[in-house]
């Protein structure tokens, strides 16, 4: 339900911070300090974000859900840079190119199988994608799971 600058105006500060909602995530945000912030929450890659807009009333209702709008769509349009995670096999080939230059060559083998079975569920998935812990990814034991897992 949107909100009406009466209820903003008249909203009272409680015991804990809260929040009243309006559109596109927009939301103004009442602390017991009695002050009251816009903030709005998006989502950029799966990754819940928020970002404060400014203090009311400096910021009226009507310049936060037009600034709110903007934020929507410039998130939703675009990635941000520093949120783009690698994928899960580029990480898993750095971690395994830097370390094989210590291992036997069937340690080397061993790990490369591992690897290889990993890569059937994570390969195309972002570091900040996957969810820990993959407790069995096939029929087969995976002996290096919980190395990088």
């Amino acid at each position: 339900m949107k909100l009406t600058d009466t209820e903003c105006r008249k909203a009272q500060p409680k015991e804990k911070r809260y929040r009243l909602s309006d559109e596109n995530g927009l939301s103004l945000l009442v602390t017991p300090s009695e002050q009251k912030y816009w903030n709005i929450r998006f989502t950029v890659l799966g990754e819940r974000k928020s970002e404060s807009l400014g203090p009311y009333p400096d910021m009226s209702l009507k310049n936060a859900r037009e600034l709110a709008l903007e934020l929507k769509y410039k998130y939703s349009n675009s990635v941000l840079h520093e949120d783009i995670k690698p994928f899960f096999k580029e990480v898993a080939e750095d971690w395994f190119e830097n370390q094989r230059e210590t291992w036997s060559s069937k340690h080397i083998s061993n790990v490369r199988a591992s690897l290889d079975e990993l890569y059937i569920a994570l390969a195309n998935k972002r570091i900040n994608q996957i969810q820990a812990p993959f407790k069995k990814l096939s029929s087969r034991s995976l002996i290096y799971q919980s190395t990088f897992v």
